[in-house]
C-alpha cells in the first residue's frame, strides 16, 4: 500500500451526525448497524501494489493494520478490481489514540514482508 492519503467525504459536513475532532478525524454522533455513537472515523485512500500481490489478495496488509490498531472497515467507498486505488472508511471504538495511528499512515509505505526463520515462514507488517 502506497500513496496513503486522507479523504474528506461529503457526509462529514453533516454536523448532526459527525463532529470534527481534528483534520481528517471525526466522531460519530449517531449509531447504526456498523458504528455506535462516539466511535472515531477516518477515510483513507491508498494504492495497492500489484508487484507485492496486493491486487490478488486485497485483504493484506490492510487486515494486519486493522488488527494492530484496533480498527474496522465501516464503509467501502471505492474497491473496483481493475482499479489499484482503494478508498475505505475506518472506525475505532477504543479511542482517539487508535484512530490517530491510522492518520499517521498518511504518506507512508505499508506492506507485508515474508520472513523465514528456522524453516518457518511468516509475514511481517512493515511501515516505512
Amino acid at each position: 500500500m502506497k500513496q496513503i492519503q486522507m479523504v474528506t467525504l461529503t457526509k462529514y459536513q453533516d454536523t448532526t451526525n459527525y463532529k470534527l475532532i481534528e483534520e481528517g478525524i471525526y466522531q460519530t454522533l449517531f449509531s447504526n448497524e456498523l458504528v455506535l455513537k462516539g466511535y472515531y472515523v477516518i477515510t483513507l485512500s491508498f494504492e495497492l501494489e500489484k508487484e507485492l500481490g496486493e491486487w490478488d489478495d486485497r485483504q493484506y496488509p490492510l487486515e494486519d493494520l486493522l488488527d494492530q490498531y484496533y480498527g474496522f472497515i465501516s464503509a467501502v467507498i471505492q474497491d473496483e478490481l481493475a482499479n489499484p486505488v482503494l478508498i475505505i472508511e475506518i472506525s475505532t471504538a477504543e479511542g482517539l489514540a487508535d484512530i490517530k495511528q491510522f492518520k499517521a499512515l498518511v504518506g507512508k509505505h505499508v506492506y507485508n514482508q515474508t520472513i523465514i526463520t528456522d524453516q518457518t515462514e511468516y509475514s511481517k507488517l512493515i511501515i516505512e
